[in-house]
């Protein structure tokens, strides 16, 4: 599961300079967008509220899920959608990469949706808007692009969102942010290497 890159080069490739650790990635295994001090907290969603969470991709891969933990359901047919937007201007998202479709937050589970799309070197965001006010597992951040907040350095900025969006599509692009948030809203993704 894991590439091995000793195993996948010659030995004069075999030089510590051209070594980059983060290009090595299991497959089949739920990713988080960035380095994660914390991921047992939960965040309680707000109704037609988008959150963005970066997240570098440190090579080619194909993202074959997109998944969320649903800790406390929603009420009765409420869902999230789930997505993918490409970096924007001064590391906002930009363009949408990839709307991937609803995943039903009604009851207690880890739901996802099964897709194919294929992401070169780079940062991404993964997005997630729900129609309830379902509660879905998160994760504190040890480091993000986005950097710190000015009015408060003692944590990291791990998403933005966008208040008042529509919960049946994701907007193109996806607009100026209502604000930065401190903590992370739990979007993960399983991938295969190109």
């Amino acid at each position: 599961m894991i590439k091995n890159w000793r195993a996948n080069h010659s030995g004069s490739d075999l030089d510590a300079h051209h070594f980059e650790f983060a290009e090595e990635i299991r497959t089949g295994v739920a990713l988080f967008p960035v380095p994660v001090e914390t991921a047992g907290t939960t965040r309680a969603m707000t109704a037609n509220r988008l959150f963005a969470m970066p997240w570098y991709v440190p090579r080619a891969i194909t993202v074959d899920e997109l998944l969320i933990e649903v800790t406390s359901a929603g009420a009765g047919a409420t869902y999230a959608r789930l997505g993918i937007y490409n970096v924007g201007t001064n590391l906002y998202p930009g363009t949408l990469k990839l709307d991937g479709g609803t995943v039903l937050t009604d009851s207690n589970a880890v739901v996802s949706l099964a897709i194919s799309q294929a992401l070169t070197k780079g940062l991404y965001f993964l997005a997630v808007i729900c129609s309830g006010t379902p509660t879905i597992r998160g994760w504190k951040p040890t480091w993000t692009p986005l950097g710190s907040r000015s009015n408060s350095l003692d944590f990291v900025t791990a998403s933005v969102y966008i208040d008042s969006e529509d919960p049946t599509e994701l907007p193109d692009p996806f607009g100026t942010p209502t604000a930065d948030f401190h903590e992370g809203y739990g979007n993960y993704a399983i991938s295969s290497l190109d």
